[in-house]
């Protein structure tokens, strides 16, 4: 479930095998990007670069829920619930989700 069409993060593992989870509540940085559902995806433009993310399905269920702010937990929540996978895949698909926004400095963090 790699949600971005270019790269890919990875996380910290706990001792359980699942990457650590971040703690606070995340929210897109609004005010540095426009985005658009197309479909199954989203497109988000970084106002900040002229630079287009292309956001696929399952990432698209994470950016939605992200768009109002939320936490790792809830995020992990929206993958098991939409597609029926385990803790520990959920987490590792959260944790490249939220790196990847970090890497492109589209994401907010409160602690």
């Amino acid at each position: 479930m790699r949600g971005f069409s270019t790269g890919n993060g990875t996380g910290a593992v706990d001792g359980t095998g699942a990457p650590a989870r971040p703690p606070g509540r995340f929210r897109l940085k609004e005010d540095d990007i426009s985005w658009l559902p197309v479909e199954e995806q989203i497109l988000v433009l970084d106002l900040r670069t002229s630079r287009y993310v292309s956001l696929n399905e399952s990432a698209a269920a994470l950016w939605a829920a992200l768009a109002g702010g939320g936490t790792a937990d809830e995020l992990v929540d929206v993958l098991r619930t939409r597609y029926d996978i385990d803790v520990a895949l959920a987490q590792r698909d959260v944790t490249a989700f939220l790196d990847g926004l970090r890497e492109r400095d589209l994401l907010d963090e409160a602690r």
